[in-house]
């Protein structure tokens, strides 16, 4: 019954995610990711020959790896009526647990694994890797994965739970086998991952199912679902959250820098607004990252370029952001300040932008050229484009 209701839950949900799948990964952004695919490809592959045998490589594949198994957790699919519902069957909680460990540790092993083949050849160009020492890591990798999922499972058992030793373990003791794998010793790495796998699972065998941690669990980790969903549609299920920001008064401040009291408006709506602030930012990393692989040079500065009108171009509706409030019509202030505050602002924020995406040209020939084109486009965006597009929409 309980095998039948776990399967039952997870098609449910995956019909559930389907419908933003398909608004997430549109004609437009598979495009975008066949690009960026394509230009971090061509980059590791132009790194390659260039790599040579120094220590530090190995850091980079030992952090990498601890990493990957930081990626996929449990599926529980509980919901809030279990605990009364499912509290008869609790003693038969196993029968639930089975099929989503099989199910989490699937997906979990899968995309670890696509990670782990990612940084192959990194070190396979850094270290002489036999056939059987290529077994032998795999295998780690797998019994790794495997520990990182049982120790996960003591957040939702009802014994005394130690989150730091649970941490330990998943960072402090994964970065330990990791750095042992890849230093040459990959059979004391196995050896070491496997006693840390029965000494979780021994201590998994001593509790019992905590139905409010997992409760909180799985609602945690849909929340981070639909975060990302989020981040490209309008989600119902995520909530804002009131929650003082110490750290914002900072930007407040800086942004509406003696801008009079449009400029801290501006600011502020700008800052707690989450729907063009996190568009910027959003768009400014990735485009950067963008930036950053493509290998050709002319190339890079005319995607610079667009990078800057297109992250510019989103800040056009905070002019009209206060239209609808009618106190702002009852402030003696004339309508230049208002448009004054505004330039203001997009000032303020274009700059650290353009900094941003100069700083993934700074390897490339033509840097002193994109600095003299992102400044003379974004004072262009600033003092023509905007006042022109905004300024007379309404």
């Amino acid at each position: 019954m309980l095998t039948k209701l776990f399967w039952q839950r997870q098609q449910s949900r995956w019909v559930h995610y389907l419908h933003y799948w398909r608004l997430v990964f549109n004609d437009h952004f598979i495009i975008a990711l066949f690009f960026m695919a394509g230009a971090m490809a061509y980059s590791y592959d132009q790194l390659l020959p260039q790599v040579n045998t120094q220590p530090w490589w190995r850091m980079v594949l030992i952090g990498w790896v601890t990493l990957a198994m930081q990626v996929g957790r449990w599926a529980l699919f509980v919901e809030q009526p279990d605990p009364v519902v499912l509290l008869p069957l609790t003693s038969q909680i196993k029968q639930y647990l089975k099929p989503a460990s099989y199910y989490s540790a699937s997906l979990g092993l899968i995309m670890t694994l696509a990670l782990t083949v990612i940084a192959l050849p990194l070190a396979l160009t850094i270290m002489k890797i036999s056939p059987l020492t290529m077994v032998v890591i795999g295998l780690t990798v797998v019994i790794l994965k495997l520990n990182w999922l049982v120790w996960e499972k003591q957040r939702f058992l009802n014994f005394t739970k130690n989150t730091r030793l649970i941490n330990f373990v998943q960072w402090g003791m994964t970065l330990v086998v990791a750095a042992t794998m890849w230093m040459g010793w990959s059979l004391m790495a196995l050896v070491l991952s496997l006693i840390l796998l029965l000494t979780g699972q021994y201590l998994n065998s001593r509790g019992s199912f905590d139905w409010p941690a997992a409760i909180a669990y799985e609602q945690a980790r849909t929340e981070s679902i639909y975060r990302f969903f989020n981040l490209f549609t309008d989600v119902p299920q995520v909530q804002g959250r009131v929650k003082r920001r110490a750290w914002a008064d900072g930007i407040i401040k800086y942004l509406a820098h003696q801008d009079g009291q449009w400029g801290y408006l501006y600011a502020r709506g700008f800052v707690r607004g989450s729907d063009t602030s996190g568009l910027v930012v959003r768009l400014t990393l990735i485009l950067a990252i963008i930036t950053f692989f493509i290998p050709i040079n002319w190339l890079q500065t005319v995607v610079l370029a667009l990078s800057l009108y297109v992250i510019v171009s989103q800040l056009g509706p905070e002019y009209h952001q206060f239209d609808n409030k009618v106190f702002t019509y009852l402030y003696p202030l004339e309508a230049k300040q208002r448009q004054n505050a505004y330039l203001s602002l997009t000032r303020r924020v274009l700059w650290p932008v353009a900094i941003i995406l100069l700083l993934a040209t700074v390897m490339s020939s033509n840097l002193v050229l994109n600095v003299f084109i992102i400044v003379i486009e974004g004072e262009l965006l600033v003092h023509w484009y905007l006042p022109m597009r905004v300024f007379k929409e309404k």
